[in-house]
């Protein structure tokens, strides 16, 4: 069964770094003030996930 979970763990792991090979697209993110930045749009959604997992986790502070 171990075995078993870590080729799932190793599957999804392939698939996302595939996808994030396939998605070295240059994407430029808009902001206020004519601030912008211009990235690999891989870095921009791996950015979003980051900060949301950082908020996420501030939610949760005040209930521990």
């Amino acid at each position: 069964m171990r075995v078993l979970i870590w080729l799932l763990r190793a599957a999804v792991f392939l698939g996302l770094f595939a996808f994030a090979l396939k998605n070295q697209h240059e994407a430029v993110l808009h902001g206020f003030l004519g601030y912008e930045w211009r990235a690999p749009i891989i870095f921009i959604v791996l950015a979003a996930l980051a900060v949301g997992c950082a908020f996420g986790v501030l939610a949760m502070l005040p209930s521990w």
